[in-house]
């Protein structure tokens, strides 16, 4: 079952049954009010007569009729027994026709007035002393209540109808309000079903406003915006990928060949340069593939139970020695400046390991692209953040390329002639992202190169990002 229907039924349901408690109530009230009004009828009927019979000295006993037939609407069936009761008796001590038990007219005669209803006929006994008389009055008017049952009847029959006229006319308006409520979902799916992987730059139309729909088809934009980012990184990245493996491996099938043949020919002196070219490029098709596992797990969240408060000036101590160790002879060194007392603004919650990575990818770039001139780290920290930076007097990179220098596999134009898979700035960046960290790059072409990482310390409640 669809929703529009779905729709139309449940709005249907909450109808009917406020319908059908509404029709009880109307029943209910109305059977109530129709048996009291003929009780009470019954009861004035009894009063007249016991009244008139009471001071029939006074007046004429044909006054009685003569207001009955005035003031009281005839009752089917009605009929009235006057009977005389010794005082101070508290049963009947004679037959009469009326089926009804002894206790009803000991109920009349102890509280004044007696009701019951019996196979379809109201009786009401009201009991009246006579000062005059050694004996009082007891006066049963009974009815027929027939008419009232019918009249009942009728009105049951007009609600029934009229819940099944007003049920279906509720759900032909229902369907027609859910069609006409899921109209834009039924063209926002319409335009969803065009977007493809080959137009994934269409999106969906948004009127700006805040209700449901308008914020649905937002959250769908933002959704593609993200998707084709990542889908145009996809692709950059197999292309790039398949061109960085296929150049060393068609070096080391070529390098193979010829080796093989100079084998044939006794020429070993060529086959040991072959065998060496193949091994350097073994190895530096060994460091894209080590890149691109480090590139796909930092795309999650690692594993984060080696999380701990880590010391960024311990960070930065161990990139130096190892940078130094990669690097003899270029000189690296720290700045450390502190603009706050407390010990904790060094502290960053993180993983460690990563973050010793995440850093030496960018000294270790510094340190190649520097051609041995001077390498300095330094360490600011403060209130609610910790900033690494690394600058060199190397090359620099050409403006245009800035913005694609974290793509994977990305090289810069001026950065040919150096060994390189362009994967260690992509996986830093990875790196940082897990940590709430942001980078910024600054650089200059044959001046140098600064790059700035700031961390959130533990004095601002660092921990990993969440996706």
């Amino acid at each position: 079952m669809n929703i529009k229907s779905r729709l139309a039924l449940v709005f249907a349901a909450i109808v009917a049954g406020t319908l059908m408690l509404m029709s009880g109530f109307i029943y209910f009230f109305s059977e109530k009010n129709l048996y009291e009004g003929f009780y009470e009828r019954l009861e004035q009927n009894a009063q007249i007569l016991g009244f008139a019979k009471l001071n029939s000295n006074r007046y004429s006993d044909s006054l009685y009729y003569e207001v009955k037939a005035e003031y009281l609407q005839k009752l089917p069936e009605e009929h009235d027994y006057i009977m005389r009761i010794v005082k101070g008796a508290t049963s009947l001590r004679f037959s009469h026709p009326l089926p009804l038990s002894d206790d009803f007219f000991k109920e009349a005669i102890l509280s004044g007035k007696a009701i019951r209803f019996v196979n379809g006929t109201a009786y009401v006994a009201l009991y009246f002393k006579d000062k005059n008389h050694k004996e009082d009055l007891l006066v049963v008017s009974h009815a027929n209540t027939g008419a009232i049952t019918e009249e009942l009847s009728t009105l049951k029959e007009t609600l029934f109808w009229g819940l099944l006229i007003f049920v279906l006319l509720t759900f032909s308006v229902s369907i027609w309000f859910a069609d006409y409520s899921l109209r834009p979902i039924k063209q926002t799916i319409r335009e969803m079903d065009r977007i493809h992987s080959s137009n994934l730059n269409l999106r969906l139309k948004s009127d700006g406003k805040k209700h449901e729909l308008s914020r649905l088809n937002d959250t769908f934009n933002n959704l593609l915006d993200r998707l084709e980012v990542t889908f145009n990184l996809q692709q950059s990245f197999i292309s790039n990928a398949s061109h960085s493996f296929r150049t060393p491996l068609t070096i080391i099938i070529g390098e193979a060949e010829l080796a093989m043949a100079d084998l044939k020919e006794g020429n070993h002196a060529k086959v040991g340069a072959s065998l060496e070219v193949i091994h350097r490029k073994s190895m530096e098709l060994k460091e894209i593939i080590s890149g691109l596992l480090g590139l796909i797990r930092s795309s999650g969240h690692g594993e984060t139970e080696l999380w701990e408060v880590v010391r960024a000036d311990e960070i930065v101590e161990h990139v130096r020695d190892a940078a130094r160790q990669i690097s003899r002879g270029i000189n690296v060194k720290i700045d450390l400046q502190i603009h706050t007392g407390d010990e904790r603004a060094l502290q960053v919650f993180g993983h460690k390991n990563l973050l010793i990575l995440a850093v030496f990818n960018i000294v270790a770039n510094a340190c190649k692209y520097s051609d041995n001139k001077p390498v300095v780290i330094g360490l600011e920290a403060g209130a609610e953040s910790v900033a690494i930076t690394v600058s060199d007097e190397g090359i620099g990179i050409p403006e245009p390329d800035l913005e694609k220098i974290f793509s994977p596999f990305f090289r810069a134009s001026n950065a040919r002639e150096y060994e390189g898979a362009g994967i260690g700035l992509p996986l830093t960046l990875n790196i940082l992202r897990l940590h709430n960290a942001r980078i910024q790059v600054d650089s200059e072409l044959t001046k140098g190169t600064l790059v700035r990482i700031v961390l959130p310390n533990i004095l601002a409640g660092s921990k990993p990002a969440t996706r």
